[in-house]
């Protein structure tokens, strides 16, 4: 865990309450709410990893209970992959299934079902037998037809902003993008994938040292080695579809800023499930 006083106490990763991360993640959860609950990236980001944690009622008094509905993380669900995935597994193996039952089928219905039919007088002496061999048609194999996976239906709002997911290059000039530190990853590391510079990311970020912590949340400015001018920048995931005019207010931000950082144009909305980045005074 991360010594500071400026986090609350309270927050930690759901299976280990003395492990957090300096940055608002998705695996932080509220240790004072019973049970233990994930918090929203904008709780955490506004409350939870700041000195105004303090005047938290759940650290003032405690929750006596669950943690309020309205700061509590929505559970991620599976990405369409994963769905994707499951899909075509289940048909391979009903198309195997088919396959297998088409084949044992089929060699059983090769062996021949002789007739025999008596031919010749009524003396018994003088009947000759004679043999003839009926073959049974051959069953017809039926087989299954792999599913279609239609796509997901796309609503699209007028007058909307769809947003960047991780790793993808958004805003004016110049671009930036929100990283996730993986482990093993070293801030020279990151400088050398990215072509920037040491002081740019600390300067963008805020980084008091040249640490980072894994599954921390970085804004990174690919082809930019020179930090004048750059504001600090703090990233921010929105769970929700919000208007321009209420993030601008809600963060103290100007509007204008707001949308020249993250390229909204002059659209009223911002989508759902996306980044932005925070421009802060510095």
């Amino acid at each position: 865990m991360e010594a500071t006083h400026d986090a609350c106490p309270f927050l930690g990763l759901m299976n280990d309450a003395q492990t957090r991360y300096a940055m608002p993640d998705r695996r932080h959860a509220c240790h004072r709410a019973e049970p233990a609950a994930h918090v929203t990236l904008e709780q955490q980001g506004v409350c939870c990893l700041t000195p105004g944690h303090t005047a938290c009622p759940g650290v003032c008094q405690g929750w006596n209970g669950p943690l309020p509905a309205e700061l509590r993380a929505a559970l991620p669900r599976p990405s369409l992959l994963l769905r994707l995935r499951a899909v075509g597994m289940g048909a391979v193996v009903l198309l195997a299934l088919g396959l297998l039952s088409f084949l044992v089928v089929r060699a059983a219905g090769l062996r021949p079902a002789p007739a025999v039919t008596l031919a010749g007088g009524l003396n018994p002496r003088t009947l000759t037998p004679t043999l003839t061999a009926t073959a049974s048609p051959a069953p017809t194999g039926t087989v299954t037809p792999r599913p279609t996976v239609m796509p997901s239906a796309t609503v699209f709002f007028a007058s909307s902003t769809p947003g960047p997911v991780l790793e993808t290059p958004f805003g004016p000039d110049p671009l930036c993008l929100v990283h996730q530190v993986a482990e093993g990853e070293a801030l020279e590391f990151l400088v050398a994938k990215y072509r920037t510079s040491v002081n740019v990311v600390r300067a963008v970020n805020d980084l008091p040292t040249s640490t980072l912590w894994v599954g921390s949340f970085l804004v990174l400015c690919p082809d930019r080695a020179d930090a004048a001018g750059l504001p600090r920048l703090r990233p921010r995931f929105l769970e929700e579809r919000v208007r321009v005019a209420d993030l601008a207010a809600e963060t103290g931000v100007d509007a204008a800023a707001l949308r020249a950082w993250n390229a909204l144009g002059a659209d009223d909305w911002v989508e759902a499930k996306r980044w932005v980045v925070i421009p802060l005074s510095p």
